[in-house]
């Protein structure tokens, strides 16, 4: 069906409406001129103006569940549950034991720990020990001279540097002596030339000049033996340099080492040290001996325990809860605020729950409104939750009415909604009597309850108005159809 064809047949409707009412209206008024005035006191009722509290709410339905609910899970599995302290139904505290589990192996592991810590530490106390040992007594034997290797490389150079000092004088003592020809087998045979030569010249003759010529070749060759001592002598100094720089380079070369040898104990001392650390161990043990808190189960909340999931003497499960923690003090019930009504719903704002099946009423707050609306049928809502203090009545499960309250009026004056019409430009009025002819007096509304609405202006307290009831106008009606 078309729109076109919906809005036609809408408007006949709204058009044999209006006709029904007229016609109505009219049998009405020809009624009343033709039974008089007594029947027309019966078709009207009366309020009176009349002072008292307004309260308009808007209403919300949900189920009641609890604000806070735990659920103990283990963080250890396939452990047998050694003892258990609870039963469901139980009350607990926060921290109050649930269940102890078996920890032997746990207990195993420790003590194997600390063994091994105990020698481990014993032995790193040894090697540090040896290592100190070690490095001290080499440092002792160098400082007075007996490290065996250092004191023969000293002794070493000692000797190659006395017999430097001793190549070097001879040779010196030889250099001078050449230089002023003073060497023993040169000025003995410059003497022997000396007496031959004076004995051929005091008596010459064949054999004194033949003693002559002799004693002149035993002075050259003395010469030439001369400069062959000094060369020899040249070369032992030169041996003698060479090995004192060998003795030299030898003791460096031992200090070297000796010094390689300090650095090494105290490699090994650090080292020894670094191994006698236990931090890392303790830190393991700490870490094995925290684990024992996961076999002691604690309540993580107060509350009361609503299912129970181990049995004692069984091995906890895999996976699954141990048990179920309920705080029953503060309930809540999930609500749903439509678009409309958002306004006079925040944070913190008192609303009064209603629990038919336990003929209850509770005062609670608004929490956590949804700040972004769900959209659900083209209908958009505020998901929010309404917390209370609970008794001992109340249950996890049942169904409550919330009430927020939009307006709460003391003292206003009202009258009844029955008695307020509206006139054709939109303002309200009501029927008075005023000698003896009933009059529109125009008034001006505030906030309805839906029973009685606030009268701003245009009424005062006491007054009385006039107006057609339902019920009176059915007995009329009746009343017209009997008699016809």
């Amino acid at each position: 069906m078309s729109a076109s064809n919906k809005g036609t047949k809408s408007k006949k409707k709204k058009i044999i409406k209006v006709v029904v009412i007229i016609l109505v209206i009219l049998l009405i008024i020809v009624y009343l001129v033709v039974k008089g005035a007594k029947t027309a006191s019966q078709l009207y009722s009366t309020d009176v103006a009349t002072v008292r509290d307004i309260k308009t709410w808007h209403d919300f339905t949900g189920t009641i569940a609890p604000v806070t609910e735990k659920k103990v899970v283990a963080s250890v599995t396939a452990v047998k549950v050694e003892q258990l302290l609870i039963e469901k139904g139980d009350e607990v505290k926060k921290g109050d034991v649930i269940a102890l589990l078996d920890t032997s192996a746990i207990d195993q592991q420790i003590l194997e720990k600390e063994a091994g810590m105990r020698i481990a530490s014993a032995q790193n106390a040894l090697n540090l020990e040896s290592a100190l040992d070690s490095y001290n007594n080499m440092i002792t034997d160098m400082s007075e001279g007996l490290y065996a290797s250092v004191l023969t490389a000293q002794n070493s150079l000692d000797t190659a540097y006395g017999n430097l000092l001793s190549a070097q004088r001879a040779y010196n003592d030889e250099v001078k002596l050449n230089n002023r020809q003073l060497s023993t087998t040169i000025l003995n045979a410059m003497n022997a030339v000396d007496s031959t030569y004076l004995a051929m010249e005091a008596t010459p003759n064949d054999a004194t000049k033949a003693s002559y010529n002799q004693a002149v070749r035993n002075y050259e060759a003395a010469k030439i033996n001369e400069e062959n001592t000094l060369t020899k002598l040249y070369d032992s100094l030169i041996a003698a340099q060479n090995a004192y720089i060998y003795a030299v380079d030898n003791y460096n070369s031992v200090m070297r080492q000796t010094q390689r040898q300090l650095e090494a104990y105290e490699l090994k001392i650090r080292g020894e040290q670094l191994s006698s650390d236990t931090t890392v161990s303790d830190l393991q043990l700490e870490n094995l001996k925290n684990t024992l808190d996961k076999y002691v189960i604690v309540a993580p909340i107060d509350g009361v325990v609503t299912s129970l999931g181990i049995t004692e003497g069984e091995l906890l499960p895999a996976a699954g809860n141990i048990a179920t923690i309920t705080d029953f003090d503060e309930l809540k019930v999930d609500i749903k605020i439509g678009e409309y009504d958002i306004l006079g719903a925040s944070e913190g704002s008192p609303v009064t729950i209603l629990v038919d099946a336990l003929d209850k009423e509770y005062e609670g707050t608004i929490h956590n409104v949804d700040r972004v609306a769900t959209v659900s049928g083209n209908v958009s809502f505020f998901g929010a939750e309404v917390r209370f203090k609970a008794d001992d009545d109340t249950r996890s499960g049942m169904s409550a009415d919330v009430r927020l309250i939009t307006n709460d009026l003391k003292n206003v004056l009202t009258i009844s909604n029955d008695a307020i019409q509206s006139a054709s430009d939109g303002t309200s009025y009501v029927l008075v009597m005023k000698d003896g002819k009933m009059s529109q007096q125009t008034i001006t509304c505030g906030i309805s309850d839906g029973k009685y609405t606030q009268i701003i202006d245009g009424l005062s307290e006491g007054d009385t108005v006039m107006y057609i009831a339902y019920d009176s106008f059915s007995n009329m009606m009746s009343q017209m159809t009997e008699e016809e």
